[in-house]
Order: C-alpha cells, then structure tokens, then sequence
C-alpha cells in the first residue's frame, strides 16, 4: 500500500507472495481497504495460486491443455496408486521440490531405479490426462522462466517490487 501510496510502484509491478491462502485472502482485504483502485488484478497470493495464474497464461509454453486440471492432494494419491504405492507420493513431491525430473533421480539400487521409474510413469500419466499436482505448479513454472528468456524478461520487466512473506516456509523450488 505505501509503494502505491508513494507512486513508488504501480498496481501491475508488484508481486506478492506468501504461503497460505488465508494470509493471501488477508493481503488482499487489508489493501482494498487502504487504497482507492481495485486490488483483485494484482499478483497477490500463494506460491501455488500465483504458478496457476502463471501457467494459465503460458499454458502453450508449459506444454499444457488450456483447460489442465490440478489434482488435489486425494486425487493424485489415487493415480500414484494406481501405478505403485503411497510412499511414491512422497517420493515425487519431494524430488519436484529440488527440482528434479525422472531422468535427474540418482539410482543407486533396484529400489531407488524403480521409484523413479514409477515417477516418470506418473508424469506421463499425468501428461496424457491434461492434470498437474501441486508440486507441477511450482516445478513448471520454474522451467518456464528458466528455459524461456522471453517470458522471463517479461515478468523480470514487469514486477519491479516482489514481495514474499512466510520464505522460511518454502522448499528449494
């Protein structure tokens, strides 16, 4: 509000960012309250509400549907089931979070070689179906600004003020 107050920083160059929906929902009520311009344009919510928008945006770049689904925590619990058992969940959560693909997962056995065998047939299953999880958000939307200078420029141009709070919360990714 004071960046905006001050003429520091238009509405459209602020990103704001935090970990849960309801410190997001509370960002924006407090600035509705405080400034005169409508706030529901801006950039301000969670890690995963923002890489959603994101990808909505670039859903062609993210080789997406432009109607991809995102599955809850229950529904990919269901497709990893399908393949393997519920400690793959876990496996490919936490491998998204330091930001490895399949063919990144260190194989030192049979076990370690069939997780990520696992993995990669999740991702693919995932792919086919036009659904991403939670940890896709994040994961696609890091290889977009990272392999795509253009759209990286983009943003790097736009939001010239990124606000995060709650960081202590957040993984690698």
């Amino acid at each position: 509000a004071w960046l905006l107050a001050e003429q520091r920083a238009t509405a459209a160059g602020i990103l704001a960012v935090t970990f849960t929906n309801k410190a997001a929902k509370e960002m924006l009520t407090r600035l509705s309250t405080m400034l005169p311009i409508n706030v529901r344009g801006m950039w301000i919510g969670t890690f995963h509400g923002l890489c959603n928008r994101f990808l909505r945006a670039h859903y062609k770049v993210a080789n997406l549907p432009q109607t991809f689904q995102i599955l809850d925590m229950q529904d990919q619990l269901s497709s990893i089931k399908r393949l393997y058992k519920q400690q793959m969940q876990w496996f490919i959560g936490g491998c998204k979070e330091e930001a490895m693909r399949p063919a990144d997962v260190p194989v030192r056995d049979a076990e370690s070689r069939k997780k990520a065998e696992i993995y990669a047939l999740y991702e693919e299953q995932c792919q086919r179906e036009g659904v991403v999880d939670f940890g896709e958000l994040m994961l696609r939307s890091y290889e977009i600004l990272r392999d795509h200078p253009l759209v990286r420029q983009h943003y790097q141009r736009r939001f010239r003020h990124i606000l995060v709070d709650e960081f202590q919360d957040t993984n690698r990714l």
